[in-house]
C-alpha cells in the first residue's frame, strides 16, 4: 500500500491537501482546533492512523503579516500540532522556500517577490492538478485567498511526492 500523505499550508487562508493511494483531495483549513480534530477524525476513521506522512509548512512571524495575521498564524499552527498530537501522529515541518523549489527556484525578499512566488505556486498547482481547476479558480488569487492556500497545499503535497520519488 502506498504511503498516505497529508500536506498542510498553515498560513492565513490555509488548506490541507492529501493523497491516499491514487486519490488526491484538498480542503480549506477548518479554522479552529475543533474543526481540525473533526477533519483528522474523518481521515483516521476512514483510512487508519498508520503510514501517514504528514508535512506542515513551517511558518514564523513576519512584520508584513501584521498583528492579526501573526496571531492567526500562531493559532493555526498550535491547533494543527495539538490535533495531530491528540491522534498520536508525527509530522515534519518544512520551510516555505524548501517546498517552493518545486514551483520555481527564484527567490526574492521583496513583498512583490512573495506575490510572484505565490502566483508561481498557483500556476504550478493548476498545471499539476488540472482536476482542481474549480477549487483553484481561473485568475490569480490574492495571497490571503483560500484558493491560494489550496494551491500552496497542493504544491507541498507535490514536493513530498517528489521526495519519495
Amino acid at each position: 500500500m502506498k504511503t498516505k500523505i497529508l500536506a498542510v499550508d498553515l498560513g492565513w487562508g490555509g488548506a490541507a491537501a492529501f493523497q491516499i493511494d491514487d486519490t488526491i483531495g484538498v480542503k480549506d483549513c477548518p479554522g479552529d482546533c475543533w474543526g481540525i480534530l473533526s477533519f483528522l477524525g474523518v481521515l483516521m476513521r476512514r483510512y487508519g492512523k498508520e503510514d501517514w506522512d504528514i508535512v506542515l509548512e513551517a511558518n514564523g512571524p513576519s512584520p508584513t503579516f501584521g498583528a492579526k495575521g501573526n496571531f492567526g498564524l500562531a493559532l493555526n499552527i498550535g491547533s494543527w500540532e495539538t490535533a495531530l498530537a491528540s491522534f498520536e501522529l508525527s509530522w515534519e515541518s518544512i520551510n516555505p522556500k524548501t517546498w517552493q523549489k518545486v514551483c520555481s527556484n527564484v527567490r526574492s525578499k521583496t513583498r512583490n517577490g512573495r506575490k510572484m512566488r505565490k502566483e508561481k505556486a498557483w500556476r504550478y498547482a493548476r498545471t499539476q492538478f488540472p482536476f482542481f481547476q474549480e477549487e483553484l479558480g481561473d485568475k490569480v488569487p490574492s495571497v490571503t485567498n483560500p484558493k491560494q492556500g489550496r494551491a500552496d497545499a497542493l504544491c507541498i503535497l507535490e514536493w513530498r511526492r517528489k521526495q519519495d520519488g
